[in-house]
């Protein structure tokens, strides 16, 4: 298992360029520590939501299921962090008109020297000092160009996405709460309250679980890419390549804002081989497991079974019981005697 690292490579095909992203700093980033966790207020204690079934395989194995993001349950999530925020064809319409003001104005422009576009833009302004044709031969002419340059970043567009379906199926994630006491998260992931939160708190420097970032809940799906005014001007020369830093974390860690109760947390690996199945069983430190939780309509016998599993670890658990209150909408976990 390999740990996202603070810096990311990634081809990015729109701009021609092996650009350098940041995204979310892993352990083998600048060095992370217990104490560094609570000075920058992250969450102390992660929690696993999980039936009851599952928590007994993860006790008894010592395993916890990480999942490749194709296999996620929200279409919104993991976009590419490639999209550009503008369509093809409003791109081609600017160029035209960006490329012939250009070389029809009076003043020479500023153009980056080896800039994509730079050569036939001076050209073409010596042409049209010379011979001074119809400003509708100008359109013409580089509705050419512009007609071919949107044709090929269309086809990088391709090559981008058939990069990242790449991506969603080598990487793993596993996905945690700040929280184990979400009425929601209990019905939804965890059987109806039938199930198990399993709460984890990182024991060492080179523990996963400091490589945790939170979800970030919005309403609006960020673009990591260049905004159509900087891919013009990128295109015409008139400023180098966009910096698309926070790409990778954009595409990563946003989720729709009808997520936010969840209050979720994640970490990001790179699995070292890829087969068939898009998850991962990757074991965990017994000492990490620091406390179990169990829903409120959690069986005895299910009890018994977890708390047998449990002890077999042979380290310091703590056990709750969740209470359903009677006059609130609330959960409280209650100390279990074990």
């Amino acid at each position: 298992m390999i740990f996202w690292s603070s810096r990311a490579r990634v081809w990015n095909t729109h701009f021609d360029v092996l650009t350098e992203i940041s995204c979310c700093v892993g352990v083998d980033g600048f060095p992370l520590t217990i104490d560094s966790i609570r000075k920058h207020s992250m969450a102390q204690t992660l929690f696993k939501y999980t039936d009851a079934k599952t928590a007994e395989l993860i006790l008894q194995n010592r395993r916890l299921r990480w999942k490749a993001p194709e296999l996620f349950n929200d279409p919104f999530e993991f976009k590419s962090p490639l999209e550009f925020g503008f369509e093809w064809e409003d791109l081609e319409l600017h160029l035209v008109e960006e490329f012939t003001r250009l070389v029809t104005q009076s003043i020479e422009p500023e153009l980056v020297e080896g800039g994509p576009t730079t050569r036939e833009i001076r050209e073409f302004r010596t042409e049209y000092t010379e011979k001074r044709p119809h400003i509708d031969h100008v359109r013409a002419v580089f509705r050419q160009l512009a007609a071919i340059l949107t044709r090929m970043q269309k086809e990088k567009d391709l090559e981008a996405r058939e990069l990242w379906r790449r991506m969603k199926r080598e990487y793993r994630v596993i996905c945690l709460s700040a929280v184990p006491n979400n009425i929601l998260m209990w019905s939804h992931y965890s059987e109806s309250h039938k199930g198990i939160a399993l709460g984890f708190e990182p024991q060492s420097a080179s523990s996963w679980l400091l490589a945790a970032k939170p979800v970030l809940y919005s309403k609006q799906v960020p673009t990591a890419a260049a905004s159509l005014e900087d891919f013009v001007a990128f295109l015409t020369s008139q400023r180098r390549q966009p910096k698309n830093e926070m790409a990778f974390q954009n595409a990563v860690f946003p989720k729709s804002l009808d997520w936010s109760y969840e209050q979720e947390w994640r970490v990001l690996a790179k699995a070292t081989s890829v087969g068939d199945e898009l998850h991962s069983d990757w074991p965990f430190n017994p000492p990490e497991l620091v406390s179990i939780y169990f829903g409120c309509c959690s069986s005895k016998e299910s009890k018994d079974k977890i708390t047998e599993a449990a002890r077999k670890l042979g380290t310091s658990i703590l056990f709750f019981d969740m209470r359903d209150e009677r006059i609130r909408f609330e959960l409280t976990p209650i100390p279990m005697a074990v």
